[in-house]
């Protein structure tokens, strides 16, 4: 009987320890999960800010009024050339 209570309590001690081992590496690998995942998001909130940079400087009224000037030849309307039709 003595040995029957030996075997279970070994039992138990090897299977809480199996336990707690897979327990801890689980926790392991979602603490690497988490920094891994913290570093990806610092990587996206750098790549929308340097986005938001770039859309503010394409955006720009002094660099589309380049482009039309440069490439695409418009000019600014004279103020006497400027006709407006009302319709009723």
């Amino acid at each position: 009987m003595l040995i029957k209570n030996h075997i279970g309590v070994s039992l138990i001690i090897i299977c809480s320890a199996l336990i707690f081992l897979t327990l801890k590496l689980d926790c392991n690998q979602i603490s690497q999960d988490i920094v891994r995942l913290k570093l990806k998001k610092k990587i996206v909130l750098n790549s929308i800010k340097s986005l938001k940079s770039k859309e503010s400087k394409l955006i720009s009224k002094n660099r589309i009024e380049k482009i039309a000037i440069d490439k695409l030849g418009m000019h600014s309307p004279l103020p006497e050339s400027l006709i407006v039709y009302i319709n009723d």
